[in-house]
Formats: C-alpha cells, sequence, structure tokens
C-alpha cells in the first residue's frame, strides 16, 4: 500500500506525458519520490535549525536522523504492506540539513542586518584631545 496510492497513476501518466515529449528523461517515479521525501523534512530541518541557532545547526541533522529512524522503523514494525527504506532514511536526513542550512543563512542574514541597525544608531563617542592623558 504506497503512501502515494491516490497520485501514484497521475505521477506515472505525467511521467509518461513528458517522457513521450523527451522532456525530463532523467526523471522518474524513483527521483519524484526521493524529492519528495527531501521535501517533507525541510520545515523540520528549519525549524530545529532556528531553535538551536547556528551554532548548533548539526543537531538539527541529527534530530532528523533520529526522527527518520524511527519513523521507518515504525513503518516496518506497525504497518503491514509498508516498509522502511535506507533511502528514505537518507532522503529524509537530506531534507533536514537542506533546512538547517536555511534556518543558518537566514538567521545570519538576520544577525548582519541587526549589527548594521546597531553600527547606525549607536552614538560614537568624541575623541579624546588628550589621547586618555590626564594631568
Amino acid at each position: 500500500m504506497p503512501v502515494d496510492k491516490d497520485a501514484h497513476g497521475f505521477i506515472l501518466k505525467l511521467l509518461r506525458l513528458l517522457h513521450e515529449r523527451d522532456l525530463l528523461m532523467f526523471l522518474g517515479y524513483a527521483q519524484i519520490e526521493f524529492t519528495a521525501n527531501v521535501a517533507m523534512f525541510v520545515p523540520i530541518g528549519v525549524l530545529v535549525g532556528v531553535l538551536f541557532g547556528r551554532r548548533h545547526w548539526g543537531w538539527a541533522v541529527g534530530v532528523g536522523f533520529a526522527a527518520s529512524s524511527a519513523i521507518e522503523l515504525a513503518q516496518w514494525v506497525l504497518l503491514p504492506g509498508r516498509y522502511g527504506t535506507p533511502d528514505d532514511v537518507i532522503a529524509n536526513t537530506l531534507g533536514t540539513l537542506v533546512g538547517a542550512l536555511l534556518a543558518g543563512s537566514f538567521l545570519r542574514h538576520q544577525a548582519r542586518q541587526q549589527q548594521a541597525t546597531d553600527a547606525v544608531t549607536t552614538p560614537r563617542s568624541e575623541p579624546d584631545p588628550t589621547g586618555g592623558i590626564r594631568i
């Protein structure tokens, strides 16, 4: 029982239509499934990346790997007719990495904007004409 059982036929028809016109010949069902798994976990990477911050983005990848592994194991153990694959864990973890990198990029940009704002709004002190020497 595939998760995309309702969309499976449509995806295959769309691929056939594209391939008949020599479009996206490299694209097959496996690539679409892999890409969908990556995309599904990008928001998790963004969320965990923002929560842990730029310096700890590796935790986001670890959380994504652990969550994906738990999901795939649960599918294998609890859902008859479903099976987890290492490819799914790899794709999901990759999606988490992409999300964490996006979050890190956003946080870095935000920090730079804040620094620029602080530099403009912070009054500069006048230089000491005595060079700091007190008489």
